[in-house]
């Protein structure tokens, strides 16, 4: 089995601020206190978080994840990744089509 370096998470979070977050990491216990931190800084919690993990890279996954939801709403500024005023049921719909489609390469949900 592969070490936890070769893990790759992709994972999207909504905040109860409306903000909408996506992105990857390979350790997503950090990433998660990272966003719990950002969070708390905002004065806002995290209301919803879900993420998917394979072995490999989960950095195309990732683009196009960024690329739909930049597509339909703004950025927050200076964050890439941060979306004001996301439809949260509309991302994580296309988040699990990426994940459906990539499950033959070893994709697998830890939360369903």
């Amino acid at each position: 089995m592969s070490n936890e370096d070769d893990v790759n998470y992709l994972y999207v979070i909504r905040f109860a601020n409306g903000i909408v977050k996506v992105g990857r990491t390979n350790d997503i216990r950090r990433r998660y206190k990272d966003h719990k931190r950002w969070a708390r800084q905002s004065g806002t919690t995290i209301d919803e978080i879900d993420f998917s993990f394979r072995y490999g890279t989960a950095g195309p996954d990732e683009r196009r994840l960024i690329r739909f939801c930049r597509d339909r709403w703004d950025n927050l500024p200076g964050h890439t990744e941060h979306f004001l005023e996301a439809d949260f049921d509309e991302v994580f719909t296309y988040f699990r089509a990426l994940e459906n489609v990539a499950s033959a390469s070893g994709w697998r949900s830890e939360i369903s």
